[in-house]
């Protein structure tokens, strides 16, 4: 089978998974790159739609939106505008009509050779112990220069099977079952590539380098673990991050729980480390595209730099610097749900901090949230996002609320759609609604680096229920984290003062509010909470008065 395809100045190279020109090396998702070597393959035929999918998306049912945008990806890294090497014949499919020449055979890489006894061979003596899992982690040995790439430049994540450390074989299910879990909720997670189980646990008994693991399954992350029964009925699950480029830890974690709550158990370990494991990933991710020349980035690596941005300096300046990013990123891919959720992100931020005027922002919001929507129908991010600008900029609470139970639906452990929903759950008056999804977003990843997000806006129905201590104390622990952040100050000055007694700090409050808002005024507040139900508009106008912020 040829294994190099030439055509037009570009090399499809089926070994090493790239697609090459004189410019350097093209991006394509793994699915956009399938599409393309079916069709060169297939070169001067027309290739149905039908059949396409059948390659592609074997035993997986799709609608063919995602095909069109494969293919649109493709013109786009190939430079085929004017569709003159890919044709569309309409109704029937496409065909590629520019000669092809091939070369070379694809050679299978060589089956890896174990490095230390299998998991399941070492004795267990004692206390249980993760040692096993560890040295498995650092078995680290020289990366070869024919080593296979990466099968896409986002994030691809392999999780091998959680290794049954017990001294009981009956106890495997429940260590391949939290494997299991895990890619499966993994995969739901938009702009990544998670390898199938049937890959994966090949490695299953076997002790091997995890930089071999890597350049085999063409991954840049890989999810180990075990299950190991303590004293009496007690088990202890750990689970470790290890890039596997450099076989380095990027965390690890252990969990405890009782033999006579399997399933419960299973469930709770599952959500909790897919929760830690999507910001740590993401925290990566963003490290390596901010790594990058300027001259070298994707639309995916544009997106991850506008996402470091938002996450961590939240600035008036830092939202003109995200939203150039994401234009970019947009104008390279008009397709990339994600990037236009995270443009109607920057919009509303905006507005919710007073850095513009509310007339200006709000089209240009609800034009991205559109976009987000459009084409990420099953993007929990832009569910999530598209959902929340409909319900902020929009007023229409009930439909965003609808897109982001969407998001929760594909993705019931997706910390961002808890959070939104939670604030979007407020617009609508349901606040202990509001409140049950936002301590949710807290549980699931309680020492995010966002984490002042779910903080303040859980102030919010604490507020609206008269919870006032309470709204002052989430609105505090947000402020810790963020100083600046005028909104969460905000709440804590009317909340200060609906409590009474406190109302010798409110000077203060107020100055050091309007040094951060200077154009801060209640009629401008009434502006900006307009989603918000008349009552609880009512009620925070009245504390606002009361505190002293000007009319």
């Amino acid at each position: 089978m040829p294994r190099i395809y030439c055509f037009e100045g570009f090399t499809l190279d089926l070994h090493r998974g790239s697609l090459t020109s004189a410019d350097g090396e093209k991006a394509l998702r793994p699915k956009s790159f399938s599409v393309l070597r079916h069709l060169v393959e297939n070169a001067g035929r027309l290739v149905s739609k039908e059949e396409l999918m059948s390659a592609i998306w074997p035993r997986v049912s799709v609608n063919e939106d995602s095909l069109a945008r494969c293919i649109s990806e493709v013109r786009l890294a190939i430079g085929d505008r004017q569709q003159r090497l890919i044709k569309t014949l309409p109704r029937r499919g496409y065909r590629f009509a520019v000669p092809v020449e091939s070369h070379g055979e694809l050679s299978p890489p060589e089956p890896a050779t174990p490095t230390s006894p299998a998991a399941s061979d070492c004795p267990i003596a004692g206390e249980a112990s993760d040692r096993t899992v560890i040295e498995r982690a650092m078995t680290v040995s020289p990366m070869p220069a024919d080593g296979l790439p990466l099968l896409s430049d986002r994030p691809s994540i392999a999780v091998l099977p959680f290794q049954n450390l017990s001294g009981d074989a009956g106890r495997e299910y429940f260590a391949d079952g939290i494997s299991d879990d895990i890619i499966t909720t993994l995969s739901r997670i938009p702009n990544s590539l998670v390898i199938a189980r049937n890959s994966s646990f090949s490695y299953k008994g076997r002790s091997v380098d995890v930089r071999q693991i890597g350049r085999d399954l063409g991954v840049r992350y890989l999810v180990d673990g075990s299950v190991q029964q303590a004293a009496g009925k007690s088990l202890r699950i750990s689970c470790v991050l290890i890039d596997a480029g450099s076989g380095r830890h990027l965390w690890a974690e252990r969990y405890h729980g009782s033999i006579d709550e399997l399933f419960e158990l299973q469930d709770r370990i599952t959500s909790s480390i897919v929760a830690t494991l999507v910001p740590k990933v993401s925290a990566a991710e963003i490290a390596r595209a901010q790594a990058k020349p300027t001259s070298n980035l994707s639309a995916y690596d544009l997106h991850l730099r506008a996402w470091a941005l938002l996450l961590n300096q939240h600035t008036e300046s830092s939202l003109d610097q995200a939203l150039a990013l994401l234009h970019q990123a947009v104008t390279i891919d008009p397709q990339f749900s994600s990037a236009w959720a995270l443009v109607a992100a920057v919009h509303w931020i905006r507005v919710a901090n007073g850095w513009g005027g509310f007339r200006e922002l709000q089209p240009l919001g609800l034009e991205a949230a559109r976009r987000a929507l459009e084409t990420g129908n099953d993007n929990p991010l832009a569910l999530t996002m598209g959902g929340f600008s409909i319900a902020y900029l929009g007023g229409k609470a009930e439909e965003g609320v609808g897109h982001i139970e969407r998001a929760l639906t594909l993705n019931p452990n997706y910390l961002v759609g808890w959070r939104f929903g939670g604030l979007a759950h407020a617009m609508l008056g349901e606040h202990e609604k509001a409140i049950e999804h936002l301590e949710r977003a807290i549980q699931l990843s309680p020492l995010a680096d966002d984490a002042f997000e779910s903080y303040h806006y859980i102030s919010l129905p604490c507020f609206f229920l008269g919870r006032y201590d309470q709204a002052v104390e989430w609105s505090d622990r947000a402020l810790r984290d963020r100083p600046h952040l005028a909104p969460a100050l905000v709440v804590k000055v009317a909340a200060v003062a609906m409590i009474g007694n406190r109302a010798d700090e409110l000077p203060g409050l107020v100055r050091q509010l309007l040094s951060l808002l200077p154009r801060m005024t209640i009629k401008g507040y009434r502006r900006r909470a307009s989603m918000y139900q008349a009552d609880d508009r009512e009620l925070f106008e009245r504390a606002l008065r009361t505190a002293g912020v000007p009319e």
